[in-house]
C-alpha cells in the first residue's frame, strides 16, 4: 500500500500545473522532460495506453543529437534494471544512429510484449537488408496496430510487385490512422487501375494530414489515378 500512496503521489506531483519541474522548464519539451513522464507513466502496470503511444510519438520526434551522454548512461542502466520502456527508446536510438545490432539486442528482448520493441526490430533488420529476419517482427507490430509496421509489409510486397498484399497491409494501416499508408494504399490501387479506390484512399489520406504535394506531383503510381479523376481540384479542397 505505501508503494501505490507513492506512485500516486509522484503522478500527482507530474500533473501538478505549478511543480518546481514544470516552471522551470517554462513549458519547453525536451527528451529528458518527455522522456520522465513516458518512464514514469508507460513502466507501470496501470498505464494509459493512449498517453503512452502520444508520448511515444513525441520521444520518435526527437534525433539522437537530443539524447545527452548523461541520458543515454541513465537508459543504460534503467535498461538493465528490467525497465522495459527504456529498453524500447534505447532501441530507438541505436536505429536512428545506425548501430542496427543494438536495435536488436534491446529490441528482442522486450518482443512481443512491446509492439514498437518488434518494429524496432524489424526496421533494424530492413536497414540491414534482411527482410526475411524483419518480416515476422514488422508482422508482429502491425498485428499490434502499430501503423508503421503494417506500412513496411505494405512496401515489401509492393516492391515485389504482390499488390493484393500490399493492398492489405496498407488497407490496415490506412484504418489505424496512418495518413501515409492512405497514400501508398491509393498508389497500390492506382497501379492496378482501380481509379475508384485509388481515389477514396487518396482522399483519405488529405483528410488525415497528408500534404507532400511534391511527392504526388511526381510520383508515377498516381499516373493511372490522376487520368481518371480530378485530382487537383480534390487537392485544393484540402489546402
Amino acid at each position: 500500500m505505501r508503494h501505490f500512496l507513492l506512485l500516486v503521489f509522484l503522478l500527482f506531483l507530474q500533473s501538478c500545473s505549478c511543480s518546481k519541474q514544470e516552471s522551470k522548464n517554462s513549458g519547453v519539451i525536451t527528451f529528458d522532460s518527455t522522456w520522465e513522464k513516458y518512464h514514469l507513466l508507460c513502466n507501470m502496470n496501470i498505464a494509459n495506453k493512449a498517453r503512452c503511444d502520444e508520448l511515444q510519438h513525441q520521444l520518435d520526434q526527437f534525433g539522437p543529437e537530443h539524447v545527452s551522454e548523461e541520458m543515454l548512461q541513465t537508459l543504460v542502466k534503467q535498461c538493465g534494471e528490467k525497465a522495459r520502456s527504456a529498453c524500447v527508446v534505447l532501441s530507438w536510438y541505436f536505429i536512428r544512429t545506425g548501430k542496427n545490432e543494438g536495435a536488436i539486442k534491446f529490441g528482442k528482448a522486450h518482443c512481443p510484449a512491446s509492439t514498437i520493441a518488434c518494429f524496432y526490430v524489424g526496421e533494424a533488420y530492413t536497414n540491414m537488408n534482411m527482410l526475411s529476419d524483419a518480416l515476422p517482427y514488422l508482422d508482429k507490430a502491425c498485428k499490434g496496430e502499430e501503423a508503421a509496421g503494417c506500412e513496411r509489409i505494405g512496401h515489401f510486397y509492393l516492391g515485389e510487385q504482390k499488390y493484393k498484399g500490399a493492398i492489405k497491409y496498407f488497407r490496415k494501416a490506412c484504418d489505424l490512422e496512418e495518413a501515409f499508408g492512405c497514400y501508398n494504399l491509393a498508389c497500390a490501387y492506382s497501379i492496378i487501375k482501380n481509379a475508384d479506390m485509388a481515389y477514396n484512399a487518396f482522399e483519405e489520406a488529405l483528410q488525415l494530414g497528408f500534404e507532400d504535394w511534391k511527392t504526388i506531383e511526381q510520383d508515377r503510381d498516381l499516373l493511372y489515378l490522376k487520368s481518371q479523376k480530378d485530382i487537383p481540384a480534390l487537392i485544393q479542397s484540402y489546402k
